[in-house]
């Protein structure tokens, strides 16, 4: 089994009361991982947490074989020229192991900081082509409808022509770009079994259609992971991620898929009116066990193993428990297990 890990979602408002997570921990996480044979690291750049420059580039001096990957960079946060000299000098300094992780990130809180989110896929579609032609080494001249260069070159030579660009995709038509464009896709936290046939029957139609394999494309899924020793303290950590998810409107086609959008709604009401912990009892076992990997080592296993690896290439877990700290503990043992 193949395994990454997301590094990057421990927001202090989610773990209330408990040390936050340092960026020395971040870094000493990255090595642990790597002395287990963890394949991935990823860093996301969450509207509530850190951004993902800084740690991935501490990471990448603190690190020898571990591939290193923003996950994901929202695009409308920086340029298309500021992200191609970013991970071009990342990748550097990594010595040719960065991932470039690109998607648009949750529209509601993009636009609520002013920045455009109207005609999603065409936008990370121009990103993505003005990306690849800077770090070839391309003087680019590009007229758009979002973005526009004139003579514009990447300013030094960009240690591989090619870095892997990854692609946060969910819906059929950033699926397709995927498979036309990325190296990878990096499917959402609430990824269902029922739905990943559909999904990856897209991605790789549409990497037919552009004249690529299906050997073309790693597939990877954030999976929210919570290990405890006590299978009871490992689904509660699991539901207090979750309500997060589920408070949020951009899950509305996923909840309405599996017939559980009825308790969505229900969960928004109470943590409108009552607050979290009123909230947090509406996030049910099936929920739990529908969206996440939750329980003892050995029952964590057994989930991950479930899924076939011929379509989840790479199981990015995403470390969840009472404490930032105590989840890192525990992902890390579930590493050791599966990958010994």
């Amino acid at each position: 089994m193949r395994l990454g890990l997301n590094v990057g979602m421990f927001p202090p408002a989610m773990y209330p009361g408990a040390p936050e997570l340092t960026l020395a921990e971040i870094i000493h996480l990255a090595r642990d991982a790597e002395a287990l044979g963890v394949e991935m690291v990823w860093m996301p750049e969450a509207p509530v947490y850190r951004e993902a420059i800084v740690p991935l580039s501490a990471m990448a001096g603190a690190t020898r074989t571990i591939r290193l990957g923003t996950g994901i960079l929202p695009i409308g946060y920086r340029s298309p020229l500021t992200v191609a000299r970013t991970i071009a000098q990342l990748d550097e300094l990594a010595e040719g192991r960065c991932l470039l992780g690109l998607g648009i990130g949750m529209r509601q809180i993009l636009e609520q900081q002013g920045i455009a989110t109207n005609l999603p896929v065409r936008r990370l579609r121009e990103y993505v082509t003005v990306i690849k032609r800077f770090l070839a080494g391309e003087t680019v001249s590009f007229q758009g409808s979002f973005y526009s260069f004139e003579a514009t070159h990447l300013g030094f030579t960009a240690p591989r022509p090619e870095v892997p660009i990854f692609l946060g995709s969910y819906n059929e038509k950033s699926l397709q770009l995927a498979g036309e464009m990325a190296q990878g896709v990096i499917l959402p936290a609430l990824c269902m079994r029922a739905w990943l046939d559909g999904a990856l029957g897209t991605l790789y139609d549409a990497a037919a259609k552009a004249g690529r394999s299906a050997a073309d494309l790693t597939v990877t899924r954030y999976t929210i992971t919570s290990v405890h020793a006590d299978a009871d303290v490992a689904r509660a950590s699991a539901r207090h991620l979750l309500s997060y998810y589920i408070g949020s409107p951009h899950t509305d086609k996923v909840m309405k898929a599996l017939g559980f959008f009825a308790a969505a709604l229900k969960l928004r009401q109470a943590l409108q009116e009552k607050g979290r912990e009123a909230a947090l009892p509406l996030v049910n076992d099936d929920i739990i066990a529908c969206f996440a990997v939750a329980g003892t080592v050995e029952q964590c296993a057994a989930q991950l193993r479930a899924f076939d690896p011929a379509k989840v290439h790479v199981h990015t877990l995403l470390p969840v428990g009472p404490s930032p700290q105590e989840a890192i503990r525990n992902v890390l043992q579930l590493c050791r297990h599966v990958l010994a």
